[in-house]
């Protein structure tokens, strides 16, 4: 049945409410600025001490449902069935494919049928908009709270450390296909 979940998915739901538990309020806050613009807070030559925080917490989590992402630059050229594929920045995916479609230059959408290692980030600010609703309503008002539970739900956004590896296992049109490890 649908509804049914296995333990790790329960457990996998448990860790995702608790990293917030277990952030400093420097790197909530650093996380809380990702909403806006990922370029300020994060460069593409160097790791970010409050990111690198976050993902150490999921280093081991593995999420077993497809996870996309849009490519700017790169063809299809670039790309061999049985290579492995090594991110030199933090990379974002989202749950949909037609969000990774929105941010993809090229129509090249990259399928992760597995992942490990990814922070949940739309879990996590739904999660932050949840409580801030019962803790503080007008602040939940002031932030604009349900839009931003809408806007995370839609997005569905993972992010990845530097230096994760993709495996492509299948390259099918403009979708190639693999695995995060």
């Amino acid at each position: 049945m649908e509804y049914m979940k296995t333990l790790s998915q329960i457990l996998s739901m448990v860790e995702e409410k608790s990293i917030a538990s277990r952030l400093s309020d420097d790197v909530l806050t650093f996380l809380t600025y990702l909403i806006h613009s990922k370029a300020h807070v994060m460069n593409n030559k160097s790791k970010n001490p409050n990111m690198e925080a976050v993902l150490k917490l999921c280093k081991n989590d593995v999420f077993t449902k497809p996870l996309y992402r849009g490519l700017y630059i790169e063809t299809l050229k670039d790309f061999t069935v049985g290579k492995v594929y090594e991110f030199t920045r933090y990379q974002s995916f989202s749950e949909y494919e037609s969000i990774a479609k929105r941010f993809s230059k090229t129509g090249l959408i990259l399928k992760a049928t597995k992942s490990k290692g990814g922070f949940n980030y739309g879990k996590f600010l739904v999660d932050q908009f949840e409580d801030l609703k019962k803790t503080d309503p007008r602040g939940y008002d002031a932030e604009d709270g349900d839009f931003m539970i809408e806007a995370a739900e839609e997005e569905a956004e993972h992010i990845f450390p530097m230096n994760t590896k993709f495996m492509v296992t299948v390259i099918k049109g403009k979708l190639i296909e693999g695995y995060i490890s």
